[in-house]
């Protein structure tokens, strides 16, 4: 092997390891998400300063009946497929657009809360991709054995309002 043999292999392998170096800075620090995991949705910090916002949209929630609604422009009602609005009041409008900053700045606004599912036991305002979110329930280790086969775990953020990671 020549001088300029080795030259050329020793050139090709400082840019193979330059291209190595770039993908893992890349990947990993360059704010690029792969796969969402529920860190990035634990921190609930002044929850008690947006409690009362929850509260009245549960109320707006349990008014409409059970179901699968969603908060992106408004409130929304999953009926046979079709989501229908729901007619809102400023404040209400207010308090969803509160929620939705809330949520978003307690992510890095990677995700925002846009989804609820609401029971007879139990109100759920969930991260869409990630699945977990905040839980308005009397009994949280039920709703956690029953609902998710005891994967997710939670904290308690306020009453009966709960932190459940999943």
């Amino acid at each position: 092997m020549t001088k300029k043999d080795k030259k050329c292999i020793l050139i090709v392998l400082c840019l193979f390891i330059a291209l190595i170096i770039g993908m893992i800075y890349y990947l990993f620090f360059s704010g690029i998400i792969l796969f969402p995991t529920y860190s990035e949705c634990k921190n609930y910090e002044e929850f008690d300063s947006i409690e009362t916002d929850f509260e009245r949209i549960v109320e707006i929630v349990k008014e409409n009946g059970n179901g699968h609604y969603i908060m992106i422009n408004g409130l929304s009602k999953k009926d046979d497929g079709v989501y229908n609005d729901i007619n809102l009041n400023k404040n209400a409008v207010d308090k969803i657009k509160r929620i939705m900053e809330y949520s978003c700045l307690n992510t890095n606004n990677k995700w925002c809360l846009s989804d609820i599912i609401a029971d007879d036991d139990y109100i759920r305002f969930k991260y869409d991709p990630i699945g977990c979110g905040i839980v308005k329930t009397s009994d949280i280790s039920c709703y956690i054995k029953e609902k998710t086969n005891n994967e997710c775990g939670y904290n308690n953020l306020h009453g009966d309002w709960y932190a459940v990671y999943c």
